[in-house]
């Protein structure tokens, strides 16, 4: 099995494909899974999966501040022995990538951002008391408590799909035995301000769709424009048309792969 051990913690990643790295991330409460389901071959790039601490097959220390996931990043390529790679994700994915760009900007070569939670602050108040009370809840194994809390009903009642995948984070183990990534990553933010974006110079391509209460399309919008030269996509939304939500993200990192690796 392909683990590595780092900061007394096992990593598990995959790769697939083979030439240019490219680090694909999964967002928070997810696995490598997430992202795997938008792989599509692509000649001369090699994809390289990681399970983050906390999720999927990782173990954790507690830790889930981004200047740790980012060197859990840069640990796995060291052990892959890659100097330089393009990397993006999903959400929490999409911020770590900005992250690690920010700390070890000669090691990224290019960024692909999905569906960003994050625009210079931290998660909005209602949606860090959200995942705070998921967070207790998976403390005490309780459905019930989740169930049960004012911000939950509001959720349930304003965003239900939002509501669904909070409930359904208990279906995983992983979830329950590192519920703390949910209380202490929502209330962090990848980068100080939007101000900072102006520095990035490499190539960035951005992707946002409509109905998604975590991941607002404004957020896509303010990061494009923050960004110079930086490409800025809409795509569909996964709830209403999942197929259709992959062939676009498909479709937008192989100009995204020509871009950064002039293929």
């Amino acid at each position: 099995m392909p683990y590595f051990r780092h900061d007394n913690i096992e990593t598990y990643y995959e790769t697939a494909g083979s030439g240019h790295p490219f680090i694909l991330l999964h967002g928070l409460g997810n696995s490598m899974r997430q992202a795997k389901a938008m792989y599509r071959p692509v000649e001369n790039i090699q994809y390289i999966f990681m399970d983050q601490r906390g999720h999927g097959q990782s173990t954790s220390d507690g830790d889930y501040s981004f200047d740790t996931m980012v060197n859990d990043v840069i640990a796995l390529a060291d052990h892959l022995g890659i100097k330089e790679f393009a990397i993006g994700g999903i959400s929490m994915g999409a911020a770590v990538s900005l992250a690690t760009y920010f700390r070890y900007p000669d090691r990224v070569r290019g960024l692909f951002l999905i569906r960003n939670a994050w625009a210079g602050q931290p998660m909005n108040d209602e949606n860090r008391k959200l995942f705070e009370a998921l967070a207790t809840g998976l403390s005490l194994n309780s459905k019930e408590y989740l169930l049960n809390s004012d911000i939950y009903k509001s959720a349930e009642k304003e965003a239900p799909e939002k509501a669904a995948s909070m409930l359904s984070l208990y279906d995983e183990p992983v979830s329950v035995k590192y519920w703390q990534k949910f209380s202490a990553v929502p209330k962090q933010k990848p980068f100080e301000s939007l101000d900072d974006l102006k520095k990035i110079n490499i190539p960035v391509t951005i992707l946002a769709n409509n109905y998604d209460d975590i991941h607002p399309f404004e957020f896509g919008i303010l990061i494009h424009q923050a960004i110079p030269q930086s490409k800025f996509y809409p795509i569909a939304c996964k709830a209403l048309n999942k197929n259709q939500y992959h062939k676009d993200i498909g479709d937008h990192l192989e100009e995204f792969f020509k871009e950064v690796y002039l293929m």
